[in-house]
């Protein structure tokens, strides 16, 4: 972080010598700082995913997706097309579905590693 500064304060200076009032400099520097700060952002992973019924096909509305980890723990829902997503540290991962009236509870391991995407679908079938 400290390095982002010294760019962001190197950049300030030069476009100072330039004109403050240069519209162009001041976009330009402020485009840099904003593309250097990017990976930042990228410390984490993603979860994503969608539910859906076995039967028809159709979007698993009414789930409730569980998400633990070491020294961590979070509830989600589905939205109303089946999807969910979350950001995590990376690190070890089980997910746990569950709903009234899934036949067997659904659990998954996963591993989830900064600045990447990992997308995991699950099919859902209701008991008799």
């Amino acid at each position: 972080m400290k390095s982002l500064y010294f760019i962001t304060i190197f950049l300030l200076i030069s476009c100072s010598r330039q004109s403050l009032v240069n519209s162009d400099c001041r976009t330009n520097c402020y485009q840099i700082v904003k593309n250097y700060a990017k990976p930042a952002l990228n410390e984490k992973g993603e979860i994503k995913g969608r539910l859906f019924d076995f039967a028809d096909n159709s979007p698993f509305t009414s789930a409730r997706i569980s998400i633990k980890g070491i020294n961590f723990e979070q509830e989600l829902k589905t939205n109303e097309y089946g999807d969910f997503s979350i950001m995590l540290n990376e690190g070890h991962y089980t997910i746990k579905i569950s709903s009234i009236g899934i036949h067997e509870l659904t659990t998954r391991k996963i591993l989830v590693r900064k600045g990447y995407s990992l997308k995991i679908d699950f099919m859902i079938t209701y008991e008799v």
